[in-house]
């Protein structure tokens, strides 16, 4: 019986962009996956985006697997390390306004489909919720009301629905015109074009503490006189 290989989660570094964006690229292509379209995601995305934001304030974490013999990474070099990253959770601490430090939002999750279904998205968030400091009282993502497994999911890791935001997400199929005469693509704009209704989701810190909070309050207002 062949044992599977142990997921590793540790926190991302600024040198894990190319792998990013490649992971980021794959995981696009679902249309019930991420929000961004597979040509909005491009290494500015990545570094400006997420990668640096979260790492200044925020939590952004990598989940790698070893590299296998056999291993087809599409061609991919994983820098030609022992380990590849095939999954990132990341989440921001907004610094202004002040009045939403006590939070992390726009909650990201991503996992390579070639390993999906494997659990490293639950091993994702424990490391996740390990890492989420006092002061923060709140965790907040959005997910598509039609992708019941998301919801799901999410609900098992804690997450309350607060409910739908009719109408917020506007997506287009750029694979259903592309490559087709003008007047055909035209025609077709409007089949290929949706909008979509997310649903808000929340977790709760249980560890939240109203002290550490103020001391963070008193800290984020001593940088901004300064």
């Amino acid at each position: 019986m062949t044992t599977k290989p142990s997921v590793l989660i540790r926190p991302a570094r600024a040198d894990d962009a190319s792998d990013l964006l490649y992971l980021h690229q794959l995981a696009a292509v679902d249309p019930q996956g991420l929000v961004r379209q597979p040509q909005e995601i491009t290494l500015e995305f990545i570094v400006e985006g997420f990668l640096l934001p979260c790492l200044q304030s925020g939590i952004i974490l990598v989940a790698e697997l070893p590299v296998e013999e056999d291993d087809n990474e599409d061609e991919h070099d994983c820098k030609t390390k022992q380990q590849r990253i095939v999954g990132d959770m990341h989440a921001l601490n907004p610094t202004s306004p002040i009045a939403f430090q006590h939070l992390l939002t726009d909650v990201s999750i991503a996992v390579l489909p070639s390993v999906q279904g494997q659990g490293i998205g639950r091993k994702l968030f424990q490391d996740f919720f390990h890492r989420i400091p006092t002061h923060i009282a709140r965790v907040e993502l959005y997910t598509l009301s039609t992708n019941a497994r998301n919801v799901q999911f999410y609900e098992r890791m804690g997450f309350v629905n607060e409910g739908t935001q009719t109408n917020r997400i506007f997506y287009y199929d750029c694979d259903q015109t592309d490559g087709k005469a003008v007047q055909e693509a035209e025609e077709e704009d409007e089949a290929a074009a949706e909008l979509r209704t997310p649903i808000h989701m929340a977790w709760l810190n249980p560890n939240f503490d109203m002290k550490e909070l103020l001391l963070h309050h008193k800290k984020s207002l001593k940088k901004h006189v300064t």
